[in-house]
């Protein structure tokens, strides 16, 4: 999923605007089952067939009137079933669909983290979608996760999901809220607390495009962002659309998947450390 042009996320959202929120973009499950799907090729069939009963019917009135009906029948059953394919988003509309619903989760997060940004020191949001990860797609059933390609290599997912990672002065606060195009009634989300120590691991996978023009190569990251803690959990996704770190009180902010994850990196070492201190001058103090 790619962010619509001249569009920036926005951070603050009060309840009442929540509330008030209306989205531009609105589809359907059936206008988003035909995006991630090609029409059967039994359709075209049917529409053969049933071309080829009137044209008989036609050539040979009226010894052959009879298969006029069902021809017509064929024709219309088929014609019916490829037009509504035709109902369903266009690509840059499915990618402000997607975009429009993750502003609000934002606000969702501190609300079901019970967190104010005031205590936060650093926050991690990451957006994208999931496929392949047994951890991230054993919500769903199999077949609501879909993948589509669209111009120029990238990808748009059935299950999206917004990510944030709130980075306090002791522990870690992550929450994660999925958006599911083919089951809009439904909607997950993980909220969970950590201490810094429970934090195992960072990881990145995922393509790397390469355009070329005449004059330059130009390399995009599209890679999956995850971070693995100790009893086995995994948040994040494996196909990154955006990863961006802010500061809450100074500095600027970190963007794109390789910034982030050593900015990360560098703050889970300095929290470990400083507990690490800590522990050793309570163990002292004691004795």
């Amino acid at each position: 999923m790619q962010y619509p042009q001249n569009i920036q996320p926005q951070y603050q959202q009060n309840t009442h605007q929540q509330n008030r929120q209306k989205y531009q973009f609105n589809f359907t499950d059936v206008e988003m089952y035909h995006y991630f799907h090609k029409p059967s090729v039994v359709y075209m069939w049917l529409l053969i067939l049933g071309a080829a009963l009137c044209l008989f019917g036609l050539i040979f009135l009226p010894l052959l009137y009879y298969l006029l009906l069902p021809g017509i029948g064929l024709l219309t059953w088929g014609g019916t079933s490829l037009l509504a394919y035709s109902q369903r988003p266009k690509d840059e509309e499915y990618a402000a669909w997607v975009f429009e619903r993750s502003q609000s989760l934002y606000n969702t997060a501190l609300q079901r983290l019970q967190l104010d940004e005031s205590q936060c020191e650093s926050i991690i949001e990451v957006q994208g979608g999931i496929s392949s990860l047994l951890q991230l797609t054993k919500k769903f059933p199999e077949e609501e996760i879909r993948v589509k390609r669209v111009p120029y290599g990238f990808r748009h997912y059935s299950i999206n999901v917004s990510t944030y990672i709130f980075l306090t002065k002791d522990s870690i606060a992550i929450y994660s809220g999925y958006i599911n195009a083919l089951t809009q009634q439904e909607r997950f989300e993980d909220a969970d607390h950590y201490y810094y120590k429970d934090v195992v691991g960072v990881s990145t996978s995922g393509p790397i495009y390469i355009f070329e023009n005449e004059s330059s190569e130009k390399e995009i990251q599209m890679q999956g962002f995850l971070v693995r803690m100790n009893n086995g959990d995994v948040v994040g996704t494996d196909y990154a659309t955006r990863v961006i770190l802010r500061y809450v009180a100074k500095g600027e902010p970190v963007e794109g998947v390789d910034k982030v994850v050593a900015a990360l990196l560098s703050l889970l070492r300095d929290h470990k450390v400083t507990l690490i201190e800590a522990n050793k001058i309570s163990k002292d103090t004691t004795i």
